[in-house]
């Protein structure tokens, strides 16, 4: 689930979970009038990107799995753990 990930995620940063303040309709709802003020909002994400709050996007591998007999070389916190190692090294934390 994305609540898995993202707490996985944070476990391995080192960072606390994120809460949900903001309802996620809410979110869309200011993401226009609050990207007409990022120049002066320091912000992690673009604020436009707040129209995507509240959807859920998959990834099905089973597909591959099939057609392909394809099967995941690391399991997600190997993956997780190199990615941050990685933009870690490339000094973007």
């Amino acid at each position: 689930s994305i609540p898995a990930l993202i707490t996985l995620a944070a476990e391995i940063c080192g960072a606390p979970v994120p809460e949900n303040i903001l309802p996620s309709s809410a979110a869309r709802w200011l993401s226009e009038p609050l990207s007409w003020f990022q120049t002066f909002i320091s912000a992690p994400i673009p604020m436009l990107m707040l129209k995507l709050a509240g959807y859920y996007f998959y990834v099905d591998t089973g597909k591959a799995q099939r057609v392909l007999n394809w099967r995941p070389q690391k399991t997600s916190r190997q993956a997780i753990s190199e990615a941050f190692d990685w933009f870690t090294q490339q000094g973007c934390f």
